[in-house]
């Protein structure tokens, strides 16, 4: 219980810590135009901090579970023993023999020791545990929103996927008396009493300042959300009466910030009809004023736009996304200030565009540039979520100290007209500059690519020393540990001799000296089990410490490495944000479970081995060799299953990069998903991804799975083998017959320390390829380092001016003053 409470709150805050890491790498120019890389870095070792108190408490809650299963198994023997004797020496009433006390105690001891071996599974167990919380939350609060909603998603769902239908709009769309809060705000009212008509074939604009209610009322329209009160029509009839699907067909919306997705121009638009052709697809952008702008690319159509279309100009977006809105040849068209975040010359390419796309078109125009709308047939002004005034452009200018004048001639001011004179010249020039600078961008990007792969790779011994390494700062927690881990090897020799003597306790001559004699031994093996508990317990809270300490280490220098590389390097379609969120959680887990307490596992191992093969060899050289042929034999098997498990995270790696870059990308434009209604699209695509990481998992299971079974066959086969050497060294009076007592507590401490280690085998594949693949980052020469101190800097105000005077000797308008 402890392990998973821990978990959880250490989920939660690699949780939060991936929001920002979401949030920065989504937004990358932002965070390098601001310089805002260190605050960015405090932010998400701030949250990383938290995680480490959680993780050094799973440690000392695992110590205290393995501890406590060894004093169990000593106090198993002990009392087994002393119990046994007690029915031994009432002969009366019982008839029990040595053997059979020996037989129960062996069994009991061996069942508990099976308990001991769950540990690290256990904590697995309680790892995912805490993590399915979360998990089975958002899946009830989406099945109980779905039924407190009036909202029916599944009429997407269950709709025959062909169907294309849109309605015809034969008379308005209209707003009667809408009231409407946000389900996350329902105190605060964003419309009262709205009424507004759009006659169908008509331009009808909306205009007001900001949070004033224009954009809601596309969000109803589209039927994200219900309204309260009130209600909205087309052609007289409730939307909520409509097909949700055949409703959102119907509708193409372009916003200021138009939202592709990570894959070619031709599939972004595509996806504004299902099953679309090339043909469509060029027409929709021709109509759109993109067609010639993608033809001169390399790849014209095929070329990728990277996460956000970031390898595209605002303007070159802006027009892809209204193909995309055009192609469906929806009948009502939705304009949320389209062009409000162009400059005047791409303004003047897309208002081109927008204009002929609404000719013969029921449209709703939210503008925040005034001018774009003076020809609108009917101009609402919006404020507080009603309308306070409307008319045409003409009509409205007339109103003396009217809110819509105040509006246009505030704008005319800021405006100077040979601004637009410079814009209508240029606008051809841009984007005949924007695409002869391409191909450059892109042979450059290609060229530090091909760097980047004439570097030497990073081996898994040096990615799993690197790793230790990186402990340096805890090397006393390290040390502590190894001791701690060697003096726990050097109870099983103690465990040995103890039972011994319990077991020749038996043959002692008196009752009393029995009684006495086991009593003492007894108590002996009881003290140890304390002991072993407290040293396990010390020796988990250590290195659940050093764990801790790496696995901050590792996500904060993973951060800190994304964050010096170039501005190209988040271009490319494999580092997009998504991609590089998946890698600062999954890999990082990966590497965390080489770390803490199954880092003092390995340990235990290792020096139970060795304690193995010097006690055994003190009692028969012959045992040893045994013992260590088979165990050569078992590690090769073992580095076969480490090496097979790291091909396959190397081949599945990428395909479960994509799913969770595709996942995170549905996800966090989940509004364009459902207006273009793709669900059922990105669904496939995620679970056709998904599938291809299974068929190779499967594959490679067979493999797996025999060498895992090799694995443990080698194991049992050492016992096996050791047993006949010990019963024929006895019938040969080379070994005393007492002895087979002492090979007995060897071979199930080491089958025990064997079998440790394979728990740990499945994880050490994919967790070296996930240091590797970090260590290969944190190496990586950027070609612009962001995070580089040196070069020329501003010191003074006057510096300051001369640079902006040098960038402003083409726009002399600009710096006056």
């Amino acid at each position: 219980m402890l392990t998973a409470r821990e978990t959880v709150k250490e989920l939660n805050s690699y949780s939060r810590a991936g929001e920002i890491a979401q949030e920065v790498f989504s937004s990358i120019r932002t965070v390098f135009s601001f310089n805002g890389s260190d605050y960015e870095k405090k932010r998400y070792e701030k949250e990383l901090n938290t995680t480490q108190s959680s993780s050094i408490r799973k440690g000392v809650a695992y110590g205290l579970y393995v501890g406590w299963n060894n004093l169990i198994i000593h106090v198993i023997y002990a009392a087994g023993f002393m119990f046994g004797l007690l029915l031994m020496l009432d002969s009366g009433r019982y008839e029990t023999t040595l053997s059979d006390v020996v037989i129960v105690v062996t069994i009991f001891a061996q069942g508990i020791t099976f308990l001991g071996l769950i540990g690290p599974f256990l904590q697995s167990f309680t790892e995912a545990r805490g993590a399915a919380i979360d998990v089975f939350r958002i899946i009830d609060e989406v099945q109980n929103e779905t039924s407190e909603s009036n909202i029916n998603e599944d009429e997407i769902w269950n709709t025959n996927e062909s169907a294309n239908k849109v309605i015809n709009i034969t008379s308005q769309i209209r707003f009667d008396n809408v009231n409407f809060a946000y389900p996350n705000r329902k105190d605060v009212p964003i419309l009262n009493n709205l009424t507004l008509t759009a006659r169908a074939g008509e331009t009808t604009a909306l205009v007001g300042s900001s949070g004033c209610g224009k954009s809601t009322c596309t969000s109803l329209l589209l039927r994200f959300y219900d309204v309260l009160s009130g209600s909205i029509t087309i052609n007289n009839r409730q939307i909520n009466e409509y097909n949700l699907q055949e409703l959102r067909q119907s509708i193409g919306i372009v916003t200021q910030e138009p939202i592709l997705f990570a894959t070619s121009i031709y599939e972004n638009i595509a996806y504004g009809k299902k099953n679309a052709t090339q043909t469509e697809v060029e027409e929709a952008a021709k109509q759109a004023n993109a067609h010639n702008f993608i033809i001169q690319l390399p790849n014209k159509y095929q070329t990728l736009v990277g996460e956000r279309g970031a390898q595209l100009s605002g303007g070159e977006k802006q027009r892809v996304a209204l193909a995309r809105a055009l192609i469906k040849h929806p009948s009502i068209l939705l304009l949320d200030e389209a062009t409000s975040a162009l400059d005047n010359v791409n303004e003047e390419l897309v208002q081109d565009a927008l204009d002929r796309a609404c000719q013969g078109r029921t449209t709703i125009v939210i503008a925040h540039r005034l001018r774009t709308i003076q020809n609108a047939h009917k101009i609402y002004v919006i404020d507080n979520g009603r309308v306070i005034e409307e008319g045409t452009h003409a009509s409205l200018m007339e109103q003396k100290g009217g809110r819509y004048q105040e509006m246009v001639n505030s704008q005319t001011r800021k405006e100077p007209e040979n601004d637009r004179i410079v814009a209508v010249n240029e606008r051809e020039i841009e984007d005949k500059k924007l695409s002869s600078e391409r191909p450059y961008l892109l042979e450059d990007d290609k060229i530090l690519s091909e760097k980047e792969s004439i570097r030497k790779p990073i081996t898994e011994k040096d990615a799993l020393f690197r790793l230790l390494s990186m402990n340096k700062p805890e090397y006393i927690h390290i040390l502590i540990g190894c001791i701690l881990c060697a003096i726990a090897g050097a109870t099983l020799p103690a465990f040995a001799i103890l039972l011994l003597k319990l077991l020749m306790a038996f043959k002692s001559c008196t009752d009393s000296s029995k009684v006495q004699n086991v009593l003492i031994f007894g108590f002996s093996m009881i003290a140890l089990g304390i002991v072993t508990m407290v040293i396990r317990f010390f020796q988990f809270a250590s290195f659940g410490k050093v764990g801790s300490k790496l696995t901050y280490r590792i996500r904060s220098t993973a951060f800190s490495s994304f964050l010096r590389q170039e501005v190209a390097y988040f271009d490319r379609e494999e580092n997009n944000s998504n991609s590089i969120c998946t890698r600062l959680s999954s890999d990082a887990l990966a590497v965390q479970k080489m770390a803490g307490t199954r880092l003092g596992i390995i340990f235990e191992t290792m020096t139970m081995a060795a304690f193995a093969l010097i006690f055994g060899g003190f009692f028969s050289w012959q045992i040893a060799l045994i013992v260590f042929v088979f165990l050569l034999v078992g590690f090769i098997f073992a580095y076969a299953y480490i090496t097979l498990q790291a091909t396959l995270t190397n081949r599945c790696g990428d395909l479960s990069k994509m799913a969770s870059s595709l996942a995170g990308e549905s996800i966090y434009h989940i509004r364009t998903v459902k207006q273009l209604l793709i669900e059922k699209l990105m669904l496939q695509q995620f679970s056709e991804l998904i599938w291809q990481s299974f068929k190779i998992t499967r594959n490679y299971s067979i493999l797996t799975g025999i060498l895992y079974t090799c694995m443990w066959m080698s194991a049992i086969y050492t016992i096996s083998v050791a047993y006949w050497r010990v019963l024929v060294l006895v019938e040969n009076g080379k070994m005393k017959s007492e002895n087979i007592i002492i090979i007995f507590a060897f071979a199930t401490f080491f089958l025990q320390a064997i079998r440790i280690a394979l728990s740990l085998f499945d994880d050490m594949g994919s967790s070296l390829t996930a240091a590797q693949n970090f260590f290969e980052l944190f190496d990586r020469i950027p070609a612009i380092d962001n995070s580089s101190t040196e070069g020329r800097k501003l010191v003074s105000k006057r510096d300051g001016k001369k640079h902006i005077a040098e960038l402003c000797v083409t726009r002399y308008n600009v710096c006056d003053g």
